[in-house]
């Protein structure tokens, strides 16, 4: 659980690498205040019929269930349209956190954004 007051709502900055790849750069917490605005970015890239999205996770410092749940919707959505979903840079606690959801195993992960594009593409 996260302390009272610490809470820094998200912040999601989008850049389309080609017409069939976006990077969503998320910044702040992914939790029930914020979620939401990570859920748009991904529609928005999703309906601009850009089916590999690779997320930047480097500024996110917290993800709870709402977060979680933004990731699982986005993959099955993606996949659902022959889409992919990675995420780059993620800290040490939500690895653990994608790790014990068991979202590693359908989540790709990378250290770096070069890699994240040329697996998704």
């Amino acid at each position: 659980m996260r302390p009272a007051g610490n809470a820094e709502d998200a912040s999601i900055m989008t850049r389309r690498i080609d017409d069939r790849v976006c990077v969503l750069d998320a910044t702040g917490d992914l939790d029930v205040h914020s979620a939401s605005n990570l859920k748009a970015a991904i529609d928005a890239c999703i309906g601009d019929q850009m089916h590999h999205l690779v997320v930047n996770l480097s500024g996110v410092s917290f993800i709870d269930s709402s977060g979680l749940g933004v990731f699982v919707r986005a993959f099955k959505t993606l996949q659902e349209v022959g889409g992919s979903l990675a995420v780059i840079n993620p800290n040490p606690q939500v690895v653990k956190l994608l790790s014990i959801t068991n979202l590693a195993s359908v989540i790709p992960s990378y250290a770096d954004e070069a890699s994240a594009l040329k697996a998704v593409t």
